[in-house]
């Protein structure tokens, strides 16, 4: 007895086996390369979909910019029009021509005749206090020939009355506050400060109806219409006697209601003061590199930027003085981050139910077309090798199957032949060495 241990010896494997172990492999290896490429042209189509998708997310976001900053185009342009039609029909009213010619034949200083003229500018306050409630104008007031404020009348929320007069009381000028009763006398008070800080600034021109944009010291802008009122004479010449003008106040609530309307969040800053806005700090490249708008332009031109928080277009408003304001319009990234995050959360689920249904039906495609015809050739080669004929059909099988079928069959008719051929040589060859 051997003390060494014998090593074992594996069993050979049968022919029909070896066959199913390499059609398993084959399958395996065709079904794993079919598994990987569809999985990898998901990722791919999915990285493709975010690319494209974030792509049309920022011109999405170009777009409501140029919108946000076309629509404060169309809408500046629109109050200084309302403002000219207003101030214009308010400049033709016959009563208010009479007033003012009558206030421009007189001093405020005179005695007689100082509460009749008291009187008109009274009556011109109630006159532009009924006209403002009915627009959406900051400020009506009618001035003189020295461009001085005669008569106001503010907006007001609720049934207060803010209108008045300036008069001259112990020989200063004070401004009278009218009240809803007008059986009550009229009481002193402050100068407005519209009034006063558009006191300041230059007198509009005496010819004809004209515009302008005005900056605040405390950074908001106006717009100031003024129209002159003219009274023609028996002559037919035409004496300007004094003027009317109101003014629309560009301030945060202006912005604001704009910006819910684009979706966009809207500032401006005129240059040397605080910005007024979403924004509050414009930054000195971007002021420097927006173009220059007219108010009423449809697509007026800015100045595009990526920034960290989102996109931005600026465009830059000229204003009287020489100074300009600068507005920007942006778009946050907080925006677009929920968008996005709400389409991968969509797509997400479509591409692994696509992704099954092309491997479920990919697999079906594979096992028709591919797997079977494959196995019916195996097992018809399997009978070649036992010696039985192939047994295989090429109708109904792909073309490459059919023809290597055939051409096994004619490798496997031409063995026989010539087997055939060297069995009736060998039986020749016995039948001549016998004799």
């Amino acid at each position: 007895m051997s003390s060494g241990s014998s090593p074992v010896s594996e069993a050979p494997v049968p022919p029909r086996s070896r066959a199913l172990i390499g059609r398993f492999r084959l399958k395996r290896t065709l079904l794993s390369a079919w598994l990987a490429s569809i999985v990898l042209a998901l990722i791919l189509l999915g990285g493709l979909f975010d690319v494209v998708v974030s792509r049309l997310h920022e011109n999405s976001a170009r777009d409501k910019i140029a919108g946000g900053i076309a629509a404060l185009s169309q809408e500046l342009a629109f109050q200084r029009d309302s403002l000219l039609r207003d101030v214009d029909r308010l400049a033709g009213r016959d009563d208010l021509v009479t007033i003012l010619n009558f206030v421009a034949g007189h001093s405020d200083d005179e005695a007689a005749g100082s509460f009749a003229i008291d009187i008109d500018k009274a009556r011109i306050a109630l006159h532009l206090n009924n006209e403002i409630q009915l627009l959406e104008h900051g400020l009506i007031s009618v001035h003189d020939l020295r461009s001085r404020p005669i008569a106001y009348a503010r907006k007001r929320s609720g049934a207060d009355m803010d209108a008045g007069y300036l008069a001259v009381v112990g020989g200063e000028t004070v401004v009278m506050a009218l009240s809803r009763d007008s059986t009550e006398f009229p009481v002193p008070v402050a100068l407005p400060y519209l009034l006063k800080e558009l006191a300041a600034q230059p007198a509009p021109p005496s010819g004809d109806s004209a515009a302008a944009f005005i900056p605040l010291p405390d950074g908001r802008i106006v717009i100031r219409a003024a129209a002159p009122v003219r009274r023609v004479l028996p002559d037919g010449a035409v004496r300007v006697v004094g003027s009317v003008q109101a003014v629309h106040v560009i301030e945060e609530s202006f912005l604001t209601t704009l910006a819910n309307r684009q979706a966009t969040a809207i500032a401006f800053q005129v240059e040397g003061l605080s910005a007024i806005g979403a924004d509050r700090e414009i930054a000195d490249d971007d002021a420097r590199a927006a173009p220059v708008f007219a108010p009423g332009a449809r697509s007026p031109a800015f100045a595009w930027r990526a920034r960290e928080d989102g996109y931005a277009g600026f465009a830059r408003l000229s204003l009287q003085d020489g100074k300009s304001a600068v507005f920007a319009a942006r778009y946050g990234k907080e925006t677009l981050q929920s968008t996005l995050a709400s389409f991968r959360a969509l797509i997400l689920p479509v591409l692994i139910f696509a992704g099954l249904a092309v491997i479920t039906l990919g697999t079906i495609f594979l096992n028709h077309f591919l797997f079977a015809p494959l196995g019916r050739l195996m097992n018809a080669a399997g009978n070649l090798q036992a010696g039985r004929p192939m047994a295989f059909d090429p109708a109904g099988n792909p073309t490459e199957i059919a023809d290597l079928a055939r051409a096994l069959d004619g490798m496997a008719r031409t063995i026989r032949e010539r087997e055939d051929s060297l069995r009736q040589l060998n039986a020749e060859l016995e039948r001549r060495v016998e004799e």
